[in-house]
């Protein structure tokens, strides 16, 4: 075959031919085996460069789509931008595999986006509750400074995480509900309860059980079923005891819902702290014998601080004295 018609055959595929290019090239398919052969291998060989170009391309556009969900407010204003550019020279042979592609890029976005959960976090700011729904419906309220982690959408168990003060009224769907504090892991289903964990104050963990009934496991993976009006104490010191609390005595568990100041043989420097989160004032107790007594203070409503402090210093025999910024508590 004349070299003449081996270029006129190999340019015939990148170059639309001329009518009479064309019957030359007819005419030489039908002619000449080395033409035939040529041309079968020429196909074979664009189309291999024609699937990994494109199957390159698919990965790299299906990556930039990705980007661009990430760093572009509207990913369908991105593809307006970007499509333009797949119309040139560059891409004659690849506009079909582009397109499936592109499908492809989309579709794996969207399912992405359907599956991925994110860690969201809860938190009440000091001198105020939270109240919020999870993604399952049930509903928490935080006390004043607690906060709470939980994957959204939750996964296949439902999981929180809680440092701090918090009531949860769990909604029932068939799968548990667990609350995981420092030392302790709370099982439900469907149930409500009060849980407390302050792990650099007062390293005990006190459970109480409003309705339902509720599994409290510790860290050595001892675990007791609680009734309600249980409440369930778990130290630091890996010792576990159970209580019950009066009927008339339970709402008093929850009173900080409400902003009422509500202490139930709590330690005087627990209780201090517990009054600094909810007023939003730093109140410190001088005394450290002072602050290991214990003390009951069930008034029954909302009061200032200053009675508060007041009435309670009143009981014990000390005084409090304002500063700048809260109070001090010292003895007579």
């Amino acid at each position: 075959m004349k070299t003449t018609d081996k270029e006129l055959l190999l340019r015939s595929f990148d170059v639309e031919p001329t009518e009479a290019e064309r019957e030359r090239i007819e005419h030489l398919l039908e002619t000449d085996p080395e033409a035939r052969s040529l041309d079968r291998s020429e196909v074979e060989f664009r189309e291999a460069v024609s699937r990994s170009s494109a199957s390159t391309f698919g990965n790299s556009f299906a990556s930039e789509v990705m980007a661009a969900t990430e760093s572009t407010p509207s990913i369908l204003q991105w593809l307006e931008n970007r499509l333009p550019a797949l119309n040139g020279p560059a891409f004659p042979r690849l506009a079909v595999a582009a397109s499936l592609v592109l499908l492809l890029a989309v579709a794996t976005v969207v399912t992405i986006s359907l599956t991925r959960s994110t860690e969201n976090t809860l938190t009440a700011t000091i001198g105020s509750t939270h109240e919020a729904i999870l993604p399952d419906g049930t509903v928490v309220v935080l006390n004043s400074g607690s906060t709470i982690k939980y994957d959204s959408p939750f996964k296949q168990s439902r999981h929180v995480r809680l440092v701090g003060e918090a009531f949860f009224d769990v909604v029932e769907n068939g799968s548990s509900f667990e609350v995981e504090t420092d030392n302790a892991t709370l099982t439900v289903l469907g149930t409500s309860f009060n849980v407390r964990s302050w792990p650099n104050l007062e390293r005990e963990t006190v459970v109480t059980l409003h309705s339902g009934s509720l599994d409290v496991r510790d860290q050595d993976n001892r675990s007791v079923r609680m009734s309600p009006g249980d409440r369930v104490v778990l130290s630091d010191t890996k010792s576990m005891k159970t209580e019950r609390i009066e009927p008339a005595r339970l709402p008093d568990t929850v009173a900080w819902r409400n902003g009422v100041v509500a202490f139930d043989r709590e330690p005087f420097g627990f209780a201090m702290a517990e009054l600094s989160r909810m007023y939003g004032v730093s109140i410190k107790v001088t005394n450290q014998e002072l602050s290991e007594r214990r003390i009951t203070y069930l008034p029954g409503q909302s009061e200032p601080i200053e009675t508060v402090l007041a009435n309670i210093c009143n009981a014990f025999s000390v005084r409090f004295l304002q500063t700048a910024d809260g109070y001090n508590i010292v003895s007579e």
